[in-house]
């Protein structure tokens, strides 16, 4: 498994495996040391108001995929249909499922889940992990 350092003393800098490795913002440096100081699990809707407070929610959040996909965290994309009955818990055993097939391999993993497209009958979940 790959090892991450994180310096936080002076300028913040990252090592991966002994290799430095930089950060394209600002935003993304502080959302990897706040993740990895906290260690636990965080909502999106958390972390969505506390970087970016004065963004309207769909903003918010779209910054947030954004800057999790550029530290490396988001990994992969999964979207389908499911009818209307079905849909929060599908969106949660889909959730739980990823993470917990992760946490198998010893790898921490962030799922999020939003509904992408409604339709009469279903909604499509579109999860980020």
């Amino acid at each position: 498994m790959a090892r991450l350092s994180i310096f936080v003393l002076g300028s913040p800098r990252f090592e991966l495996d002994e290799r430095p490795i930089s950060l394209p913002r600002r935003k993304a440096t502080a959302l990897l040391v706040y993740l990895a100081v906290t260690g636990d699990r965080h909502r999106r809707e958390m972390l969505a108001t506390f970087f970016w407070p004065d963004s309207d929610q769909a903003r918010a959040y779209a910054y947030l995929r954004n800057t999790l996909w550029e530290i490396g965290v988001a990994l992969d994309t999964l979207e389908t249909a499911i009818p209307w009955k079905n849909v929060i818990p599908a969106a949660k055993n889909i959730s739980d499922s990823i993470v917990h097939a992760m946490e198998k391999h010893g790898e921490k993993v962030l799922a999020f889940a939003h509904l992408s497209h409604i339709y009469r009958d279903a909604a499509s979940i579109y999860i980020t992990f």
